[in-house]
């Protein structure tokens, strides 16, 4: 439902991702790793039409995203970016009924659909108690949880979130991922998140996409993409991949950073 052809992007005139060629389909879980400056966030911007490509075409459900109004794709994607900020003051209650500004009708009057999926986007994200509070004064994990419920509210096809668990603890992260998980499987919501943690993405993503230096490295179910020559190759650690009994994602194991390559005219200087 979402196709990426021969997509490149960059800044200033400056290329980040050369000429990739993603395809999502419908009800997908699909994890994006790869190293700092790889093009992970610049190939999710490009995908949300947030950032115009250089050259290449995105299309959702099989037409070209710059056909689309506004308001329209708002109702069909949703991009939750890296570590977004809530105005001061802002009610949980509030953030989360800025999801639905794409359906909102004449003089954004809210009507019975919009404070029906308000109030699913609360209760599937567990914020009931939290609706009169600051977003300010959450927790971590409870204010991704609001971001998340947002975007929830747009009632999108498509969510996108770049690196959805960054400066959170262990326990928030994984509070996270299960809700992103259950989402997908209960909702059937496609899904297309970026990741650091190479064990988080070989837990809760169906399909996993090593980029390297902007361009697709390689591509497909994780425990047949996140191998010892992977790693070694496009993040350069040496790695262990452990099969736990009974356990069906793989277990990453690093061991240590691959020794630097030496230069053949000869040792270093």
């Amino acid at each position: 439902m979402l196709d990426a052809r021969d997509l490149r992007l960059g800044y200033h005139g400056r290329v980040a991702v050369h000429g990739v060629e993603l395809h999502v389909e419908r009800g997908e879980l699909v994890a994006l790793v790869g190293p700092n400056g790889s093009g992970k966030s610049t190939l999710l911007k490009g995908v949300a039409r947030v950032l115009r490509p250089q050259a290449g075409t995105v299309y959702l459900d099989g037409k070209a995203l710059a056909r689309f109004g506004s308001r329209e794709l708002a109702r069909r994607l949703a991009l939750l970016p890296q570590s977004p900020v809530a105005p001061d003051d802002v009610t949980v209650a509030d953030l989360v009924w800025r999801g639905r500004y794409p359906h909102l009708g004449f003089l954004g009057l809210a009507r019975r659909p919009d404070r029906e999926a308000v109030g699913w986007a609360v209760r599937a994200t567990g914020l009931a108690p939290f609706l009169d509070r600051p977003v300010s004064s959450l927790s971590g994990g409870e204010r991704q949880r609001v971001w998340i419920a947002m975007a929830l509210a747009q009632q999108p096809d498509v969510l996108l979130l770049d690196e959805p668990t960054t400066f959170l603890d262990i326990g928030h992260q994984l509070e996270v991922l299960h809700l992103l998980r259950r989402l997908n499987r209960e909702q059937g919501l496609t899904t297309v998140l970026s990741l650091q943690d190479l064990n988080h993405a070989a837990r809760f993503a169906t399909r996993v996409v090593v980029l390297q230096d902007g361009r697709i490295h390689c591509q497909g179910p994780p425990a047949e993409v996140l191998r010892p020559d992977v790693l070694r190759t496009v993040f350069k650690v040496e790695a262990a991949v452990v099969n736990l009994p009974g356990d069906p994602a793989p277990l990453i194991v690093p061991r240590r950073p691959c020794p630097p390559e030496v230069e053949r005219s000869g040792g270093p200087p």
